[in-house]
């Protein structure tokens, strides 16, 4: 029988499953030329995009501007932003949180009057302001679209830099957000003679493993152990772990979720306390007897014990099965119908035996 002290969490942590957006212009209630600031901020299913135009690494006195016209030649009905009129060789686009994206598909519209100019992007992707890699596209006209690879994959920023950006606009982006690892539960259980950890993810993304960590103090911890992730699975996972024969006492664990690049995150602290509980065999009495006797038995769990005697040559004379109750059990036998003589009982439990003389007289 188990004996469970169960503690349960419901957080966020590492990396998760993704879920495709896009962001628009022509449907916030803007109008033609209208100046939006720098940096510009647009909110999208929760998360707030920061667009800001700069010239050599600082803001330029441009704005992100929206428009739904190119400037000379009948070009009309568009709904873009962009980078302004004046001069600009950086637009960076990220988000204020810092939360990841995987960048997808980006439009952009050459607006410069009858398209006589032409844009040589660079863009490069940004996760923790290292690059994670560049691509390049020709800008001409309308709809030129920007198609990235998986180096855009789990970035927080997107740098585009040309030597003039003024008048190119963004029809649109494409992306998908990349969200925490989805930790369902986390429990610490009391199991017999161990403690069993268990936990569950709604969905992981480039999850690895999970580590396990322990404290005396809930401040100092070292790893006792790992178990393997599920990698990007958009299902529900169950995994556990178990210390064996754990030092008697209060212990915090937390698990350690490591991504396939080696980045990581916490878990919530949960505490476990420990209390061994022994069987406590009694003695028999009154000993000696005319064969009627009690004994007094502390169990750990509910469960069973068989009472077994022997006479003196090992041969069996009495056995019998008694349920027990998690606790102190006063138990009666009646071995009266035994010849008098000295016998040796065995007591057996599920983990534990003891044995015990008893002497019976008429």
């Amino acid at each position: 029988m188990k004996n469970l002290l169960l503690i349960c969490l419901v957080f966020l942590f590492g990396k998760l499953s993704t879920f495709a957006q896009t962001i628009t212009f022509d449907d916030q209630g803007y109008t033609n030329n209208q100046a939006l600031g720098n940096p510009y901020s647009i909110i999208n299913n929760g998360e707030t995009f920061l667009f800001t135009v700069s010239n050599g690494g600082a803001p330029n006195a441009t704005d992100n501007i929206y428009r739904t016209d190119e400037n000379s030649c009948g070009a009309s009905g568009l709904g873009h932003l962009y980078a302004g009129n004046f001069s600009a060789t950086t637009w960076t686009i990220e988000t204020s949180s810092g939360n990841e994206i995987n960048l997808g598909r980006v439009r952009f519209d050459n607006i410069f009057p009858c398209f006589s100019f032409s844009y040589s992007l660079t863009i490069e992707g940004f996760k923790n302001s290292v690059s994670t890699g560049t691509q390049t596209l020709t800008v001409s006209g309308l709809n030129s679209v920007f198609t990235s690879n998986s180096s855009f994959d789990d970035v927080d920023r997107i740098v585009i830099t040309a030597m003039d950006l003024a008048n190119l606009g963004i029809d649109d982006i494409e992306f998908e957000v990349v969200l925490p690892v989805e930790l369902l539960d986390f429990k610490g259980a009391v199991n017999d003679d161990a403690i069993e950890l268990r936990w569950q993810t709604m969905s992981e993304w480039n999850n690895d493993r999970f580590e396990i960590e322990e404290s005396k103090d809930g401040i100092r911890f070292e790893k006792i152990g790992e178990v393997k992730g599920n990698g990007t699975t958009s299902e529900q996972q169950a995994y556990s772990f178990v210390i064996e024969k754990p030092e008697t006492g209060l212990k915090y664990y937390r698990l350690k979720q490591v991504d396939y690049d080696n980045q990581f995150e916490y878990s919530k602290i949960i505490n476990v306390d420990f209390v061994k509980l022994d069987e406590s065999f009694g003695s028999f009495y009154p000993n000696p007897s005319n064969g009627l006797v009690s004994l007094d038995y502390e169990a750990r769990a509910y469960g069973e014990i068989i009472i077994s005697i022997f006479d003196v040559t090992g041969k069996i004379k009495f056995e019998q099965f008694h349920q027990v109750s998690k606790g102190n059990n006063h138990l009666n036998f009646d071995f009266s119908n035994i010849s008098p003589g000295i016998y040796l009982v065995e007591i057996r439990a599920k983990r534990k035996s003891t044995y015990q003389k008893i002497i019976i007289e008429r």
